[in-house]
């Protein structure tokens, strides 16, 4: 039962700190998602602008030179203004035309956006925070990882060291109430012992190696306080009680189990009801209670007494 209870506590808190890992991990995806959107848009805006200012020096540069080759035909004009310069005049229309065609595409162009520059280093200066809110993730997610792994180990070594040591005590007792047989407990998964269960093989006396669900009521009883036993063993307890454990034990085993208690009684205080006076005849001290008339009736027995009924029976 304690093994479970240790086993569900340091589950819940895995499942905790897994929980703020996924948390973590989700809010590390926004911000990741926030700064690719921000980092294509500035490359629109970079590229816009590169654009336009490429396109208006375009503009600017065939006008001016279109502006040149203009004063430099007008100035040859002038002086071969007596002379046929019908071909003349048509190129300088042509370069005016050119030259309208040039102003209206700069017109077209539309306003030119003069805060784009600062619009980017805006933008820039959010990415840079976001990406430093991104590496304090990262260090924070390593930092739980690291923690978690760490109760990972932690809680696999207390557990091996509470299950092999129980499995210890358990061979022992099992013997000892069963002389000849053998008591065991084995993972389903020693790999991983938090993915399966744990399962209990026992041998009787004379028989082949059973599970649980084969043995008889006496056996299954002499499993269990051994099973009991070898954990209290592990953790002890102050006090015990005991309700008619014995009950589908034969003669010998129920002797057995009052010695055993017998002993254990050294280092712990033991109430046992029972209906088998060889088991009685171990206690301390021993409570009788019978039923008379309808009316329960309680009284001491002294153990010389019961075991001078033991004897003559």
């Amino acid at each position: 039962e304690k093994l479970k209870v240790l086993k569900e506590k340091t589950s819940q808190e895995i499942k905790e700190m897994e929980g703020n890992v996924y948390s973590l991990f989700k809010e590390r995806g926004k911000f990741e998602k926030e700064i690719s959107e921000l980092k294509a848009y500035l490359g629109r805006l970079k590229l816009q602008e590169e654009e336009l200012k490429e396109k208006i020096y375009d503009r600017e540069k065939e006008i001016i030179s279109l502006e040149d080759k203009l004063s430099a035909i007008e100035e040859k004009l002038s002086e071969y203004k007596d002379l046929e310069i019908g071909e003349v005049k048509e190129s300088v229309i042509k370069l005016r035309e050119e030259i309208n065609k040039a102003k209206r595409e700069i017109k077209l162009i539309g306003n030119v956006n003069f805060r784009a520059q600062e619009d980017y280093e805006q933008e820039l200066s959010r990415f840079n925070e976001y990406k430093e809110k991104q590496i304090k993730l990262k260090e924070e997610s390593k930092a739980i990882k690291n923690l978690i792994e760490e109760i990972e180990a932690k809680k696999r070594k207390v557990f091996l060291e509470a299950f092999n040591t129980i499995n210890k005590n358990l061979k022992r007792i099992f013997s000892f109430l069963s002389p000849g047989g053998r008591a065991e407990m084995f993972l389903d998964n020693e790999e991983d012992p938090f993915s399966g269960g744990v399962q209990l093989t026992v041998k009787p006396r004379g028989k082949d190696v059973q599970y649980l669900e084969a043995m008889s009521g006496g056996e299954k009883t002499l499993a269990a306080l051994s099973l009991i036993f070898a954990i209290q063993e592990y953790k002890p307890s102050p006090f015990y009680y005991f309700d008619e454990v014995d009950a589908h034990l034969d003669e010998v085993n129920a002797r057995k189990v009052g010695e055993l208690i017998r002993q254990k009684s050294k280092e712990a205080q033991f109430i046992v009801v029972t209906l088998r006076e060889v088991v009685a005849s171990f206690a301390d001290r021993i409570i009788g209670v019978s039923a008379r008339g309808g009316i329960s009736e309680v009284f001491a027995l002294e153990n010389k007494a019961l075991e001078e009924l033991i004897k003559r029976d």
